[in-house]
């Protein structure tokens, strides 16, 4: 198994402590000797403000890899910029608004990532998403706290909220497509390129987090910002359905699924 560096896209301080306290909590040892790559929009000078007071600050501030974001934001260009930081690390792309609430909860998304040689990405369940494959109820995060193991499950697609990507895929599928603006649909077209080139997609139950707690710095914050990027965005990846048959099938599977409340 490749090793793997932890890759965050973060605009608030707030939000990055959270999730940081998180992980080192709940997964000491992927804190302690995992790369902690944070593309920053903003963050970086939270963290600054607030180390003199705050002791946490102070070890997030000197242990993560600041690698500084671009202006407008762009996630997958933020994500690529992780990304290449990495090196040939694999990557465990997390949002600063998710929370990890498994122990060991990256130990073993890392190791179930392997657990398929044809799958290259594996998404985590968590409290909300916007693929109902992806959620699960506190009452699963206190079975996984027992002990509980989880299993792997596949989908045509998963949001990407926390994600393990094999170094593999970026050969395979290239980085991700910066023609989308903001936030929004990127993950679709990623997802839509890895089943086109005949791998996999994964959802791992056994590690849960919670993704409703923390407020996101980019759906909540800047909602009026993010409705127009994301129409776009839209516009954009429909564009690629009609360009791709296979694709423009399964998005039809999926607006009917949702249509029926699934």
């Amino acid at each position: 198994m490749n090793d793997f560096s932890i890759v965050i896209p973060s605009k608030y301080g707030s939000n990055l402590l959270v999730c940081l306290d998180a992980l080192q909590c709940w997964d000491e040892e992927t804190f302690a000797n995992n790369e902690i790559i944070v593309v920053d929009d903003g963050a970086k000078e939270d963290i600054e403000n607030l180390k003199s007071h705050n002791a946490f600050a102070e070890i997030v501030y000197h242990k993560v890899q600041w690698v500084p974001g671009e202006q407008p934001f762009s996630f997958p260009r933020n994500v690529n910029r992780g990304v290449l930081a990495a090196r040939d690390h694999d990557v465990l792309l997390l949002n600063d608004d998710a929370l990890l609430r498994t122990p060991e909860g990256f130990q073993r998304l890392h190791r179930a990532s392997y657990g398929n040689p044809a799958m290259l990405l594996c998404a985590t369940v968590c409290s909300f998403a916007g693929n109902k494959k992806q959620e699960a109820s506190d009452s699963w995060a206190s079975a996984l706290a027992d002990g509980e193991l989880g299993k792997l499950i596949y989908d045509e697609m998963v949001c990407f909220i926390c994600l393990y990507l094999k170094r593999e895929v970026f050969d395979v599928v290239g980085l991700f497509n910066e023609e989308f603006e903001g936030y929004g649909f990127d993950d679709d077209w990623y997802c839509s390129q890895v089943r086109r080139a005949g791998y996999k997609i994964g959802i791992y139950t056994g590690c849960y987090l919670d993704h409703t707690s923390v407020p996101s710095s980019y759906r909540v914050r800047e909602r009026d910002t993010l409705s127009k990027r994301s129409h776009r965005n839209h516009n954009v990846f429909k564009s690629y359905l009609n360009s791709c048959e296979a694709a423009r099938k399964w998005h039809e599977r999926k607006v009917e699924s949702m249509k029926n409340g699934g």
